[in-house]
């Protein structure tokens, strides 16, 4: 597992490799889901933040951080997906 929440925050320990949760089938389990009843996972970030954005019609903002290889480039490259 490289996905855990702290509160209502997501902590990514980068395994330097490629895993394949990121598929099709990763997308669409927590696509319109309600994320806490899954396991930890960037898509659900996403579909948090994009369900608030619509419902609240407000504008949301998802922060990554952590130091040079951590992983954030393709972090926010699966967010955006």
């Amino acid at each position: 597992e490289i996905y855990t929440w702290i509160s209502n925050v997501l902590v990514i320990a980068n395994p330097f490799r490629w895993l394949q949760i990121y598929d099709s089938k990763h997308i669409n389990m927590y696509k319109g889901s309600n994320t806490k009843d899954l396991p930890p996972h960037i898509f659900a970030v996403a579909e948090t933040a994009f369900r608030q954005m619509l419902l609240e019609e407000e504008k949301q903002c998802i922060i990554i951080s952590g130091e040079s290889g951590a992983g954030k480039t393709e972090a926010a490259k699966q967010i955006m997906t």
